[in-house]
């Protein structure tokens, strides 16, 4: 009896058609597609068995493979003579590499703001240094001028420790961009002066 029931499962199992092999709706189903679009995939080679009866791990397969391409294509899509055009993915990646350009342009613009030529360096170091040396040499008139009579020790230090301080302050407010160079006369003058 129980070679008898084994038998027949046997049989069914060979009279029954392959689970893997379907018909259109089962296979649209599987591939969670309509019925209709397996028509246009059939127009395209989609696999079949036989008319109406589809081998649904092949058309799995397929239609991977056909998404595949479909995503190539549209990510490098191509003129009839074969050439990329300049549109799609194409101008989306030509308009990134432009704007990347241009913020590489904008941040050189900056940089070079920011670096300042020797010379200039050296024209504003030699304006610090006459400024200070005017200051400090204009401190000991003006400082023997105000102790002048004292005779106390301490009112002569505060004059001087105030006159000093008002110096610092002056020269902590110096611009260098702000001189105006002196013409020739002027400067013979000053060398006067100073001698």
């Amino acid at each position: 009896m129980k070679n008898s029931k084994e038998k027949k499962a046997r049989k069914e199992i060979r009279t029954k058609r392959p689970s893997w092999i379907g018909k259109i709706d089962e296979c649209a189903r599987e591939l969670h597609i309509g019925p209709r679009y397996i028509y246009d995939l059939a127009k395209q080679g989609f696999p079949r068995v036989s008319p109406g009866r589809y081998n649904i791990p092949k058309c799995f397969r397929f239609y991977v493979r056909y998404l595949q391409r479909k995503l190539v294509e549209r990510a490098h899509p191509e003129t009839g003579d074969g050439a990329i055009a300049k549109s799609g993915a194409g101008e989306t990646r030509h308009k990134l590499l432009s704007i990347e350009a241009e913020l590489k342009q904008i941040e050189l613009a900056e940089k070079r703001e920011q670096v300042v030529s020797i010379e200039k360096v050296q024209k504003d170091l030699e304006a610090i240094v006459v400024e200070i040396r005017t200051r400090i040499l204009a401190l000991p008139p003006r400082l023997a001028a105000e102790v002048l009579g004292e005779t106390d020790l301490a009112v002569s230090q505060v004059k001087i420790e105030r006159s000093l301080k008002n110096a610092l302050a002056v020269l902590s407010q110096f611009d260098p961009d702000d001189v105006v160079e002196p013409t020739s006369a002027a400067r013979s003058s000053t060398r006067s002066r100073t001698q």
